[in-house]
């Protein structure tokens, strides 16, 4: 399975922006990519954008972006470029484009194993509709039809919203194969961590020892207090 890697906000995936408050902002090496620049057309058609090329560094595009002052802005990047360091320049740009400390644009961070799917994502134009959820970490369940979280302040509990069970139960200490398999089974189209973790794995459980989840060749897996591995093969709903 080719995991996914993104960071958009959903009102700027699905949104229709009016002309100029768009913004999408890429660097000159991808979007001389044929495949990158996919995505960057589908976006630009699709909410009638701006485009932004930066030459090397992202917070170059700071005048430009400054300039046009949009709503949202979209920064379509690769996986090689879209590393801890990337997030952070983008964070320190969009409070940049005028004097004061705070955020002056909605933003997300368009990437994906590939560009195929980074442009799956770009095309997708149907409302997102949340029928089941699930977390890491307390969630609101009333939110949702059904849904379900782990604790990550009590070892071996979650709750749940299910047809069949509602209320608080116990689950295994270490929850790594019980998160697996409620991905892969229950297929929850909302998920939600705490953030407790790394760029390169996220560290389950907060208050006490617990698994991880981490990627190896576009593959998601879960790996237990013991060493073991649990591949994460949720289909896309």
């Amino acid at each position: 399975m080719k995991t996914t890697l993104c960071s958009l906000l959903s009102l700027a995936i699905v949104g229709v922006a009016m002309a100029q408050d768009y913004a999408v902002v890429v660097s000159q090496k991808t979007i001389g990519d044929p495949e990158w620049k996919q995505v960057v057309e589908a976006l630009k058609q699709k909410h009638h954008a701006a485009v932004i090329v930066y030459p090397d560094a992202v917070g170059q595009s700071r005048d430009e972006l400054a300039k046009i002052f949009p709503r949202y802005a979209c920064f379509v990047a690769t996986p090689a470029e879209a590393g801890r360091k990337f997030v952070v320049a983008v964070h320190r740009l969009t409070r940049a484009l005028d004097d004061d400390p705070y955020t002056d644009v909605l933003w997300g961070i368009l990437t994906g194993y590939d560009a195929a799917d980074a442009l799956r994502i770009a095309k997708y134009d149907q409302p997102l509709v949340i029928k089941r959820g699930a977390a890491g970490t307390g969630l609101d369940l009333d939110a949702f039809e059904q849904g379900l979280w782990f604790s990550e302040g009590e070892k071996g509990a979650k709750f749940v919203k299910l047809p069949d069970a509602n209320g608080k139960q116990k689950c295994p200490g270490d929850s790594t194969a019980s998160l697996v398999e409620m991905l892969n089974t229950f297929r929850p189209q909302f998920f939600m961590t705490s953030g407790h973790a790394t760029s390169r794995d996220w560290q389950i459980g907060y208050a006490y020892r617990n698994g991880q989840f981490r990627c190896q060749d576009g593959q998601l897996f879960g790996l237990d207090l013991q060493g073991q591995k649990f591949p994460i093969n949720a289909a896309t709903v």
